[in-house]
């Protein structure tokens, strides 16, 4: 099967990835449930002093939950679009998600995919709405700061949407990890292993989130939905390959996990990345 693309609104020009590369260091931080998942999250950062961070969410409980997932555009300035919102009150758990703290105009801002299910219900997989979720126990996420570098939400004018994308904020002599946003119908593991080589990265592990034009894996299964949400589950950079266990779920609300095949996978809207050295 060959690899799928997606004809965006907006011109296809600019570069076709960007990346800054940044110091990364461990962080665990401790929320609050008397506030929605955001506000909570954010008042940790600050008392951690923390601008930026990617982080991991396992096993934590709701009193309320809610998402949305991908969704065929109603309108020709977009390819794709958001469904509408999807909540959960029945006990929900998020069972896992990947969570990227950036900026918008100065602000916080958080990109999350994520896995959750109610008590009887099955797993479902999307975009969490984190000011519209509410914890129901303390809980404690791990992860990294970032310093040198962040995710800012900007316009970006071939897809129409505002998307996270590296920028440099100070130099950094330490550098360990870098950022990295793919564009559309650049095929995203072969586009990883590109810039690692261009960053000299051999070895490492890659996180994060984003979107790609159906799904092709490794033991032949396929996702035909051409609009996706898809979160990085393991991410492995050995001998400068790249591997990527994701989760995925289509417009139809079906979803499946499992390894990406190389060079079958392009991206839909964006891939955010975060991808740590290692050795």
């Amino acid at each position: 099967m060959t690899r799928q693309t997606i004809d965006h609104p907006g011109p296809s020009v600019g570069p076709r990835w960007e990346g800054v590369e940044i110091s990364a260091s461990a962080i665990e931080l401790a929320l609050n449930p008397a506030k929605d998942f955001q506000t909570a999250l954010f008042s940790a950062l600050d008392h951690a002093s923390i601008e930026g961070a990617v982080l991991f969410a396992e096993s934590i409980p709701c009193d309320a939950l809610c998402f949305v997932m991908p969704a065929a555009a109603a309108d020709t300035r977009h390819a794709a679009w958001y469904s509408v919102k999807q909540k959960l009150t029945a006990s929900p758990m998020i069972k896992t998600a990947v969570l990227l703290i950036g900026h918008e105009n100065g602000k916080r801002f958080i990109h999350c995919h994520g896995r959750w299910r109610e008590t009887a219900g099955n797993d479902r997989i999307g975009h969490l709405l984190a000011n519209q979720t509410h914890l129901a126990a303390p809980t404690t996420l791990l992860g990294w700061a970032i310093e040198g570098g962040s995710f800012d939400r900007v316009a970006d004018a071939e897809t129409s949407f505002e998307l996270f994308k590296p920028v440099a904020t100070h130099s950094t002599a330490s550098a360990n990890g870098l950022l990295l946003r793919i564009a559309p119908n650049e095929d995203l593991i072969t586009t990883i292993e590109n810039v690692c080589a261009r960053y000299g990265i051999e070895h490492g592990t890659i996180h994060g989130l984003g979107s790609i034009v159906g799904a092709q894996f490794s033991d032949g299964r396929n996702m035909t939905s051409y609009a996706t949400e898809l979160m990085i589950d393991e991410g492995r950079i050995e001998n400068g390959r790249a591997s990527l266990d994701i989760s995925i779920v289509g417009m139809d609300g079906n979803h499946m996990s499992g390894w990406l095949v190389p060079d079958k996978n392009a991206v839909c809207v964006t891939a955010e990345l975060f991808i740590l050295r290692q050795g």
